[in-house]
């Protein structure tokens, strides 16, 4: 009947504004994310690169002085040495320090820059009339913060994956030269993409990981600006709607629906990074008058 299908039209009509909705959040992620995560990864690259020069520097170093212990065995040495990994250690710690301000730096600029992006984007499907701006000196200490965190915990994955070449290298009993090799190829993958996987390195890995939880923080401080302004809001956590979905955290928290904003999503969390890798974001609206 005619005025059926009118009645129908409404329901349509919010549904395909919804779908442009969610289209547009997931393209603006991209689009503001694309720069600043190639930008990161370059510069990610270009301090693994340094450091994997000094530290086989001093590695080389050592060997010809002949002050690096030689129970660690980086060249031919007898069955009677014991193991010593200070002075590998200690040798890696020096180049690590020596890039770190340049990895701290890099990471702090990116992670503001997303972290900007994200709070005008969690605000933009709220047509905000008031003038509410990420305060600077907040959002600057986030990001020196989340940086110099990051230094010590990408320096620690580092030093254990040379620790376990060398335990290797003891056990197995090979030269420096071989070691040294291995170094480099461990090194490779952090600094050298391989065009043929999703992730191309590690360097890739830490951008996007890094950049799009510095994204969805800004997006949550977006409508957390907004509550203390005495909006009342809701938020959906929307996943890019492929087949490498999360199922259990992602999937389940968008099949939620709409919940209040500050209420945790089925898995606990309070907003999309989900995991490891999550491509998810966040829609924030006011919530719906007599709900």
């Amino acid at each position: 009947m005619p005025w059926e299908s009118a009645g129908r039209v409404p329901g349509a009509l919010v549904e395909a504004a919804e779908s442009l909705e969610q289209a547009v959040a997931r393209r603006r992620k991209l689009a503001d994310l694309a720069l600043p995560e190639e930008r990161l990864a370059a510069r990610l690259r270009t301090v693994f690169r340094a450091q994997e020069r000094g530290f086989l520097r001093r590695l080389e170093a050592a060997r010809l002085a002949r002050t690096v212990v030689e129970a660690a065995r980086l060249w031919e040495a007898d069955d009677d040495d014991e193991l010593d990994v200070g002075d590998w250690e200690r040798l890696y710690d020096e180049a690590a320090a020596e890039t770190a301000p340049a990895l701290e730096s890099a990471l702090a600029t990116w992670i503001d820059t997303a972290l900007h992006a994200g709070f005008a984007a969690g605000l933009a499907p709220l047509q905000v009339q008031l003038s509410l701006q990420l305060a600077n000196p907040r959002a600057a200490a986030y990001a020196n913060e989340r940086a110099a965190a990051l230094v010590t915990q990408i320096d620690g994955v580092t030093r254990e994956q040379i620790r376990k070449l060398v335990t290797q290298a003891t056990s197995e009993g090979q030269s420096y030269q071989q070691l040294a090799r291995e170094i480099r190829e461990r090194y490779a993958t952090m600094h050298t993409p391989q065009p043929q996987r999703h992730i191309r390195d590690r360097a890739e890995l830490i951008a996007i990981q890094e950049l799009g939880e510095a994204y969805e923080a800004g997006n949550y401080a977006g409508g957390e600006a907004m509550l203390r302004a005495g909006v009342a809001l809701e938020k959906y956590w929307l996943t890019v709607g492929d087949d490498r979905v999360d199922q259990e955290i992602c999937a389940a928290n968008q099949a939620q629906g709409w919940i209040p904003f500050r209420a945790e999503y089925q898995s606990g969390h309070q907003r999309p990074l989900g995991h490891v890798g999550c491509r998810c974001t966040q829609l924030t609206r006011r919530k719906p008058e007599g709900d």
